[in-house]
């Protein structure tokens, strides 16, 4: 008695997969004043082309991709590639509208302005 089984070939047309790349989620700093909340985030090895800073229905994001090139000549590598995310959501008091970002040597500082009618202001009085 024989057995027999009817194998077929899977066709590839890419290689697989069997290191994906690393996923990191940055250390951040927040800080808060009377007209704004302040995100510091280290992304090491991130450029501006690589990060990307969104607003998606009221939550914040933060994306940057870390490549690296292997120079001739190096003898040890522990440097990898990786991909830094985190989100945040944000509260109602935040103007979505302006809010900024800056990258500098690896630090992304995300300026997240407060609305208006939300910081303190003093009111006057009179006497009469």
């Amino acid at each position: 008695m024989t057995t027999e089984s009817n194998l077929t070939k899977r066709q590839e047309t890419q290689p697989e997969v069997t290191r994906s790349e690393r996923l990191e989620t940055p250390p951040v700093d927040i800080f808060e004043n009377q007209n704004e909340i302040l995100l510091v985030a280290d992304m090491p090895g991130v450029t501006k082309e690589d990060l990307q800073v969104r607003v998606d229905k009221g939550v914040l994001v933060l994306e940057g991709k870390k490549t690296f090139e292997m120079p001739k000549g190096l003898l040890n590598c522990e440097t990898e590639p990786c991909m830094y995310t985190r989100s945040f959501s944000l509260p109602e008091t935040i103007d979505g509208d302006r809010i900024s970002a800056k990258l500098e040597l690896g630090v992304l500082t995300v300026h997240l302005p407060k609305r208006e009618s939300v910081k303190p202001r003093q009111i006057q009085v009179t006497g009469g």
